[in-house]
């Protein structure tokens, strides 16, 4: 496939197609998800850095121990040993 290309340029353009297709449903799920989690916590009478810490696994949903302690832009005031 050496000097390709049309081909790649194809398969890159028709992959960024497609991303850009799911990416508004994908949003609408993550936003659907979001507001479940707040429905859930709050009605559990949850603390509300748990669900400052549920907001931050949106910002940034891979994550350790010692950043859910202290999620970026903001500190959720969690502290973990």
């Amino acid at each position: 496939m050496a000097g390709d290309w049309t081909g790649w340029i194809r398969f890159f353009l028709e992959s960024v197609a497609a991303s850009a297709d799911e990416a508004p449903t994908l949003i609408e799920s993550l936003d659907a998800l979001r507001a479940r989690w707040h429905e859930q916590l709050q009605s559990a009478r949850s603390s509300a850095l748990l669900i400052k810490l549920a907001d931050s696994l949106f910002e940034r949903p891979a994550t350790t121990h010692r950043r859910s302690g202290q999620p970026p832009r903001r500190d959720v005031g969690i502290r973990l040993g």
